[in-house]
């Protein structure tokens, strides 16, 4: 996703370039964006890019000029004394060199090195005031079928094949008989609910290539049988393409729907229905759904659409796989804003009709800025129940902050979370913090009611992406001992301590429904987050928690260290009370990220019997303590 910041950034659809010497100043381009700096940029008025490179030529302290029409039409020229930072395919727009540009501007000096931090002081609201929303739980996907290394490929696609065929390699199938028992009851149950991959872990084909069934004999029945033993409320399907039989490329792997006229979206509609009936038919409990995950680019948060389209509107940013970039390597559909708008309220509709208990998201990428065309429609504004998010190699800083004040009144919540292979947060101590701190501060600033902390429940040892993605890992079968587990037998899983010390406390500990209370910071801080629950009603609380006793408080407190090596002065000493000065009994434990469970769930000592409690959060480290 590109930001804005005075600068026009913009991705549109693949078009030929022409440059042109001479015609204005050094150097133009068509159907080319540029990228300036957000640096002493002036954005003025102009008919078209000519008398934009005409505005250029008459400022000597104009370098570069770039022309568009979507992010500010009443002042579409941005004139920069410096040179373009980078140029992107963008039809309608242009862009050029006047005459020779200064520098680029230094960017921002890096920050100091961190300090010692100065001890905080934390007060938890347990009056009525301090109440905030329900903690429903958490969400997590699950790879319930093959894909390949780095996310390259799907292997077997759509076809449908037996139970033993050598591409069936997806979770719970793939586990031996008592791992899918352990793995359901150990790390499943306590998960509100499963995001489920359409086209992706669930892509077997119906005969007419336009329904989406189980892949091979048995994979519904897992399925089946893993929410019943995991007792997850249940699942939260969504695509990432529809059948190939509804899209102009014919493949699950480009393209977009074949046509946005109202007579093919009133067939696909029902086409979407009965992918949700074939779930329901099959014992899956269907409580969310969405459209398409991630349909592309970061859209315009005040676009509005018009209500009957006739024809296919020209992708705003287009599906990389159709401009000749990593085809065949993974399930995707794009859609301009528009044509996302027009789809989704075909089908939102029906699905309201089918069950108006399912509850409905937008847009599995940016949420309300690119759902915007649905959001500023007073028609469509109630098909929507929640925004989603995705944060994907993101530092916790990008969720820090409510960076979306406009809700529209609806829930607002991230569903996808993970690091990509190669970044820094992926298998590191400051990635196991990070990515607590990224959920604690949507928790805190968004009210968000529930989320995915890190993407997967379980990953296979072969796969480069498997370290930033799961909280666990299991030998697929064929595979050879992997050295970072040369124990694991094919078929069973292990814990992903990185990723594992993150969700676990929230999955085990935290029960459903407990409610968000406020905590009283005597300074905000961007690392470290100090974030306390209330036990819910007895009986309220989910699978693990139907005896728990209401109205006891969970803290969760971290400490996220950016430094090289850690020493005391990086921890973090800490007093938490609470409004009421009530005593009450503390017990606290911690989580490290690691490559074994040795920093997993360690015990902080004796129980503290006293109004408030003192520790001290070591560097890259995440603690709980629990009222008793």
């Amino acid at each position: 996703m590109l930001l804005l910041t005075n600068a026009c950034l913009i991705l549109a659809a693949a078009s030929s370039v022409t440059v042109h010497a001479g015609q204005c100043g050094q150097s133009s381009q068509n159907h080319t964006l540029a990228a300036l700096s957000p640096e002493n940029v002036d954005m003025v008025a102009a008919a078209n890019s000519e008398d934009c490179c005409a505005a250029c030529l008459a400022r000597p302290n104009c370098a570069t000029w770039s022309f568009q029409h979507k992010w500010t039409p009443e002042t579409p020229c941005h004139l920069s004394p410096y040179a373009i930072i980078s140029t992107s395919p963008a039809v309608g727009d242009s862009c050029g060199i006047a005459r020779t540009p200064a520098p680029l501007p230094p960017g921002p000096a890096p920050p100091p090195p961190p300090g010692p931090l100065t001890p905080g002081v934390f007060v938890i609201d347990t009056s009525a005031a301090g109440r905030r929303q329900v903690f429903e739980g958490v969400q997590v996907e699950l790879m319930s079928d093959s894909i390949g290394s780095d996310n390259q490929g799907m292997p077997g696609d759509g076809r449908l094949v037996p139970d033993d065929d050598n591409t069936t390699l997806g979770v719970p199938h793939d586990l031996a008989p008592s791992e899918r028992l352990r793995f359901a009851s150990e790390v499943m149950r306590g998960v509100r609910t499963i995001r489920l991959a359409l086209g992706l872990y669930l892509r077997g084909l119906g005969p007419d290539n336009r329904s989406i069934v189980g892949r091979w004999p048995s994979q519904m029945t897992e399925l089946k049988q893993l929410q019943d033993l995991s007792g997850i409320e249940g699942w939260a399907p969504e695509y990432w393409s529809p059948p190939p039989g509804w899209k102009d490329s014919q493949s699950y792997y480009s393209g977009t729907l074949a046509s946005f006229n109202d007579t093919f979206l009133d067939v696909f509609s029902d086409g979407v229905i009965n992918d949700i009936k074939y779930l329901q038919q099959a014992g899956l409990k269907v409580v969310w759904w969405g459209l398409q995950n991630e349909p592309g680019g970061g859209g315009v948060e005040n676009k509005t659409c018009p209500h009957n389209p006739s024809t296919k509107e020209e992708a705003a940013v287009p599906n990389p796989l159709t401009v000749g970039s990593g085809a065949n390597t993974y399930a995707r559909c794009a859609y301009s804003q528009c044509d996302y708008y027009t789809a989704f309220v075909a089908c939102a509709k029906k699905v309201r009709s089918l069950d108006p208990s399912i509850r409905i998201h937008v847009n599995s990428q940016t949420g309300q800025i690119a759902g915007a065309p649905i959001a500023l429609d007073p028609a469509t504004l109630p098909l929507v129940d929640a925004w989603t998010h995705h944060t994907v190699n993101n530092p916790s800083t990008s969720t820090f902050g409510n960076k979306t004040l406009w809700a529209y009144g609806k829930l607002d919540f991230t569903n996808e979370m993970e690091y990509q292979p190669g970044s820094p947060y992926a298998g590191s101590k400051v990635g196991t913090v990070s990515a607590a701190n990224s959920f604690l501060n949507t928790l805190t600033f968004k009210n968000s009611p529930t989320g995915v902390i890190i993407l997967h429940a379980c990953k296979p040892t072969t796969n480069l992406e498997s370290l930033g993605y799961g909280w666990t890992w299991w030998r697929s079968t064929g595979s050879p001992p992997s050295p970072s587990f040369p124990s694991l037998e094919s078929n069973h899983f292990d814990y992903n301590y990185w990723n594992w010390n993150t969700a676990a406390p929230f999955v085990k500990t935290v029960p459903w429904n407990s409610v968000r209370v406020n905590v009283m910071e005597d300074t905000q801080r961007t690392y470290q987050r100090v974030v306390a629950f209330v036990t819910p009603e007895s009986g309220t609380g989910g699978p693990l928690h139907g005896a728990t006793p209401a109205g006891k408080l969970i803290v969760c407190l971290t400490n996220e260290f950016h430094g090289k090596n850690a020493t005391k002065d990086d921890s973090f000493s800490v007093t938490v009370g609470t409004t009421d000065g009530t005593t009450r009994v503390w017990q606290g434990y911690s989580f490290e990220g690691g490559d074994t469970g040795v920093g997993f769930n360690v015990s902080l000592g004796a129980p503290i019997h006293a109004p408030s409690f003192q520790t001290v959060v070591a560097a890259n480290t995440i603690q709980w303590w629990y009222e008793q």
